[in-house]
Parts: C-alpha cells; structure tokens; sequence
C-alpha cells in the first residue's frame, strides 16, 4: 500500500487552523445540508470531552485499492473562553483553501484562497444576531428558528425548514430531497423520485439502514413526530428495518481515545467492506494534552484496523 504524505494540507492546516459539528456521522456526511452550523462556536459542538486549543482533521481516500492519498483538511482553533477563533478547509485535489475568523465566538469573514487570489466576503446579522446573509445565501427566519435558505442566483435552490424540539426537517427544493435531524446529527434522508429512505439510530452507531418507507406504513412526517418525540421508539423502528448483514456490517468504525473523543473513522460502505475512506483527527487540548495524529502511516493504519 502507497501512503502519500499530507504536506499541502498540514501545511495551511499548522499556518492557519468552518464550523460544522464533529459528531462521528457528521463527519461522514461532510456537514451536508446544514447551514445551522455555521454558528456551532462553542468548543461543545465538536464532540470532545474538555475544552481543546485546536483540533485537526485530515481525510485520506484509498486510490485503486492501492494507494492512499490526503482528500481533506481541517483545522480548528479556539480561544481561552472555548469560542471558536479561527478554522480553516483545505482541499488537495483543488488546491483550495477557505479560512474563516470568527469575534465573540460569532463568524465575521470568509477568505477564499487559490493559485487566483484571495477574496473576502464579510457575514451579515441581524439585532438578534441571526444571520440574514452569507456569501451567496440569503437567509430568513420564523418564531426565531431558521425557516429558510434561499441562493439569488438560482431562485430553485431554496431549503426550508420545520422544528420540533430538538428535531428538525430540511427539505432542498434543488436537490428535490428530505433530511431530518435531532440535536443537529442526521437520522434520516429521503428522496422525492422513490418511497425509500436512510435512517440512523439516535445517537448514531456506525450502522445505516435504507429501507422502503411506504411499505411499513409510515410516511415522512410520521418520522420527523417520532423522532423529536420518541427517540427510542424511532431506534426500534430502525432496528425493525435493518438486515442481519446490517446489523452484522456497520458502515462505518469509530476509534476513541481514554476519554470517550474520537480519534479516527473508518468508512467502508456495506455492499464491499472495503475500507474506502479514513478520517483521522488531532485533538490538542487546553491544558496541554494531545490525543490523536493526522498523519496515515503503516503503524497508524494498522492501530486503526484491528
């Protein structure tokens, strides 16, 4: 197996250091359709058990079975109040790196940088503190929770929202698809084209379920009710829908340390249990500690795969 080394990436990762949550699924998901996360600054959201000074994240993909290169980079750095001071993403195969900075634990700016240049754009609030406007996005509120998001430029690219408690729905009009959250981590996706649908226990367990909805008799919104109600009667609906070789197969391995904070993600998807991607995370914690490594070495890969 060929490792290549994570140079570019470290590189910006240590010179600089965008705010999605870092539960194990988010992660794996890539922070999709969640613009709510641009104001997790609090060092809390980032699924860690004490206060850190700076956490790093790089995403290695295996290449022809063969090779393994860097993807992804990401860097975190907080504050002595916990607040999120500055964090950046970085992207080999694009060459590409956005930083953002944050003041009083609010985002002000993205900075987007390339072989072209670099740009800034500034991040607008409303008296609450909302935001009402994020580089291309427009976005709007109802009751003081985010209600919608919408992209001037392509007028069909709107995402609306629904709460309940801690649960929530993002229907993207563009993407003609529904998620469905509790306390921001994924439970559930489904696609408007076909009854099937995605779902994960809550909290999430590596394991991931792709069923047909309209024959158990449920409808969408059927879920969104049990999971903002009834968490653990969502859990055995999805227990009901799952095969033995779910059951037997996650799609996923956490790896965490002494303190119960995830150091590294194995993604293999569960047609071929083939690894295909890895997700390893340096945490440096506040009082000096470190736990974890970036760097995807022979020692490192065979730690991770027991």
């Amino acid at each position: 197996m060929k490792y290549l080394q994570n140079g570019f990436l470290i590189l910006f990762v240590l010179a600089f250091a965008k705010a999605y949550s870092q539960q194990p699924l988010d992660v794996l998901m890539d922070g999709k359709k969640k613009p709510m996360s641009w104001t997790n600054t609090s060092w809390k959201q980032y699924d860690v058990s004490k206060m850190p000074k700076q956490i790093e994240l790089v995403v290695y993909k295996v290449v022809n079975a063969d090779s393994i290169v860097p993807l992804d980079a990401m860097a975190y750095v907080f504050n002595s109040d916990g607040n999120l001071e500055k964090s950046l993403e970085a992207n080999q195969y694009l060459q590409t790196v956005k930083m953002f900075k944050y003041e009083n634990g609010k985002l002000v700016s993205e900075s987007d940088g390339s072989k072209f240049g670099i740009t800034e754009q500034k991040y607008k609030r409303n008296e609450k503190g909302d935001f009402t406007e994020v580089p291309r996005y427009r976005l709007y509120y109802q009751n003081d929770k985010l209600s919608s998001v919408t992209d001037p430029a392509y007028p069909d690219r709107t995402d609306s929202y629904k709460h309940k408690g801690s649960a929530y729905t993002v229907y993207s009009k563009h993407d003609k698809r529904s998620y469905l959250y509790v306390s921001d981590q994924l439970v559930a996706v489904q696609n408007d084209d076909n009854d099937y649908a995605t779902a994960y226990h809550i909290p999430f367990t590596n394991h991931e379920v792709f069923f047909n909805l309209k024959k158990t008799g449920k409808k969408w919104n059927d879920l969104f009710e049990m999971a903002a109600n009834d968490p653990d009667a969502f859990n055995k609906f999805v227990d009901a829908q799952m095969s033995e070789s779910e059951k037997e197969y996650p799609f996923s391995k956490t790896i965490t340390n002494q303190m119960d904070d995830w150091t590294a993600i194995i993604y293999k998807p569960k047609h071929d249990q083939t690894v295909r991607r890895y997700y390893l995370r340096k945490i440096i914690y506040a009082d000096g500690s470190t736990s974890g490594n970036t760097t995807l070495d022979k020692k490192t890969l065979q730690s991770i795969e027991k």
